[in-house]
């Protein structure tokens, strides 16, 4: 899970980044997950002049310029809180019955 967040706050600063060689992809439902997990969501705010229409506007993208990227990944993991979740693991143990 860990990495998964990782993943994430790298895509989040390399979402406006057009040099990159290589772009990470994280498909909705994925980001949407992780987002839930981190705390980290979307909020709509008003924008006058433009016919009622609210602009979406990141968290993510605000809390990295804010805080950098190094900061950016300790919040993130810190808003897991993955020490406190339910963990399950599955084994096959190669067994006919």
């Amino acid at each position: 899970m860990e990495n998964l967040i990782f993943e994430f706050c790298e895509y989040i600063a390399d979402k406006n980044n057009t040099q990159a060689d290589q772009k990470i992809i994280i498909y909705t439902e994925v980001e949407r997950a992780i987002r839930n997990i981190i705390k980290i969501h979307f909020y709509n705010k008003k924008v006058d002049g433009v016919r009622n229409r609210p602009k979406r506007i990141d968290t993510a993208k605000e809390k990295l310029d804010l805080f950098g990227f190094g900061e950016f990944k300790k919040l993130a993991l810190n808003n897991a809180n993955l020490q406190y979740r339910t963990t399950n693991k599955i084994e096959f143990d190669h067994q006919k019955k």
